[in-house]
């Protein structure tokens, strides 16, 4: 004989076995979020959308491109660089910035801090030099630049508010700003040095 509270009992086992399947489900898809993405930076992070650091989407871009815009002001830039020192955009008024947006585990920055560093050394009596550190740690970015022997001006930027103001896509890019303070030219991509050298003495004249 069947009780009446038998349905009730099965019904109840239905529920739980549902609760379980979907929290196991749950845990497997969080998993293979996370192995995905350290797989993803462990090889190199093709060019394509990746979460970056802790604040959010980026894309890494493996080859270069200028380009196309009408001139327009430069957002203002006020930050602390790795050194301690307080670096400001307004402060270099008459004098043309580069401004590099990077991070230490993007594979172009890797290529392109080398173009960077040697363009800074050969420059920098004519544009001021600034790499902008985003979706990073400090302790990966100071030991990225100290691999690279990079001694060109550096500083972070963990509040995300100068690569919202330039409106960054991904990683590396270039803001090249002229003496009066307007973004002239803006580069996507790891630089070559060809590129730097006829982009700087462009927004030079």
């Amino acid at each position: 004989m069947i009780s009446d509270t038998e349905p009730a009992l099965t019904s109840h086992g239905s529920a739980l076995r549902l609760v379980t399947l979907g929290l196991v489900l749950a845990a497997v898809l969080a998993f293979l979020g996370v192995a995905g993405y350290a797989l993803a930076r462990q090889n190199g992070l093709a060019s394509g959308s990746v979460t970056a650091g802790s604040s959010g989407p980026a894309k890494v871009f493996g080859s270069g491109q200028l380009l196309e815009l009408k001139p327009y002001p430069a957002p203002p830039v006020s930050f602390k660089l790795f050194s301690g020192a307080s670096w400001q955009l307004a402060s270099f008024r008459g004098k043309p910035v580069v401004m590099n947006f990077w991070a230490s585990w993007c594979p172009p920055c890797r290529q392109e801090v080398p173009v960077l560093q040697r363009g800074w050394l050969a420059h920098r009596s004519q544009a001021e030099f600034v790499g902008v550190d985003v979706w990073d740690t400090d302790k990966d970015a100071q030991a990225f630049l100290q691999g690279f022997g990079a001694t060109y001006p550096n500083g972070p930027d963990p509040s995300g508010h100068i690569a919202i103001n330039y409106g960054l896509t991904g990683v590396p890019e270039t803001f090249f700003i002229s003496p009066g303070g307007q973004v002239v030219h803006h580069y996507i991509g790891p630089l070559d040095q060809a590129s730097l050298d006829s982009l700087v003495a462009s927004v030079a004249q």
